[in-house]
């Protein structure tokens, strides 16, 4: 189950497979609580993408028939990698195949999900793309080149 993308039990806080729809319900609040956007202005851009996710793993998960479709699938790639991890055992003698990860990756049919990094739900998720510096930092070189034209035009007179 650890390289599932989207692992939606573990988007809304790893709650188990046999977890009531109180439970999902329960853990579903609590967490967009947490990541609400609105709750997080100063990291807006992550805030709304993990709402995204996990309001796309409650609307799995809290649909009877959808989640059952989602159990199916996520059990036929857990025995897919317990076969897969018995096939390189016996051939790398024990040794991890470090192409398998790609491969899972392209044959789950999804978005590029990628939680590894932020496996901690206490805090706040990290993206790849965080261009959270970018603006600060515009924000000063506009500043300084400002500073500069009013130095050299005041400097003429």
């Amino acid at each position: 189950m650890n390289d599932f993308y989207p692992n939606f039990y573990d988007i809304l806080g790893r709650i188990s497979k046999e977890a009531s729809q109180e439970s999902i319900k329960k853990a579903y609040r609590t967490l967009a609580s947490v990541y609400h956007p609105d709750k997080n202005p100063h990291d807006a851009f992550n805030a709304k993408e993990k709402m995204q996710e996990l309001n796309e793993a409650y609307k799995i998960l809290s649909n009877p028939k959808k989640r059952s479709e989602y159990n199916e699938k996520l059990s036929m790639y857990e025995e897919q990698q317990k076969q897969n991890n018995d096939n390189s055992k016996d051939t790398n003698n024990g040794s991890q195949n470090h192409d398998t990860k790609y491969n899972e990756d392209k044959t789950t049919n999804s978005k590029n999900w990628n939680f590894t990094q932020s496996s901690n739900f206490n805090e706040a998720p990290k993206s790849q793309n965080d261009y959270s510096w970018v603006a600060p930092v515009a924000v000063a070189v506009v500043g300084i080149g400002l500073l500069a034209i009013l130095y050299t035009t005041g400097k003429k007179k």
